[in-house]
């Protein structure tokens, strides 16, 4: 009895094996940008493969600090492959490359762009003068802090409270 359990164990295990390897067996959408190390007005070839048939993406160019659309991509077939210009304005630095679905799908590549070979270099020297930070905050803020803190030290109080254990008349 306990070596069929077994035996039926090893068989299901197997048996779930070839599906999930099966079912795994498509791969993940991966994007490709080429060439990698870029300057402005240059273009880049951007190439999305185990992608759907017919999605349509939005190719953007983001950084922390900067986005620019480049276009958009229909798919035919499983894979696509289109050339972009990277704009004139877009700064120096690294960037992904990120190809995203109306289903809010995202598939991203690593691009690097140079400063372009009309850039000048302005050497900037720092600034003696004082900033001042405006650090006020509005009323209902504080109130809302103050609130706070007083529902949980009363909170705090409660739950102390309720572990004291009262001296009973036996122990007196």
């Amino acid at each position: 009895m306990r070596r069929r359990a077994i035996n039926r164990f090893l068989l299901t295990a197997v048996l779930l094996g070839a599906i999930s390897a099966r079912v795994f067996a498509h791969g993940e959408a991966t994007l490709v940008v080429t060439p990698t190390t870029v300057s402005p007005n240059s273009v880049i070839r951007v190439s999305g493969q185990e992608v759907e048939d017919g999605e349509v993406f939005v190719v953007t160019l983001e950084s922390t600090t900067f986005i620019v659309t480049l276009g958009t991509v229909t798919v035919e077939g499983e894979d696509f492959e289109q050339e972009f210009t990277i704009p004139d304005h877009v700064p120096a630095g690294t960037y992904q490359v990120r190809a995203t679905t109306a289903e809010g799908e995202v598939i991203s590549a690593e691009l690097t762009v140079e400063a372009g070979a009309g850039a000048e270099s302005v050497a900037v020297e720092p600034s003696a003068a004082l900033m001042e930070l405006d650090r006020s905050k509005p009323i209902g803020q504080i109130l809302a802090i103050a609130a706070v803190l007083l529902v949980s030290a009363g909170i705090g109080i409660l739950l102390v409270r309720s572990k004291e254990s009262p001296v009973s008349a036996d122990q007196a």
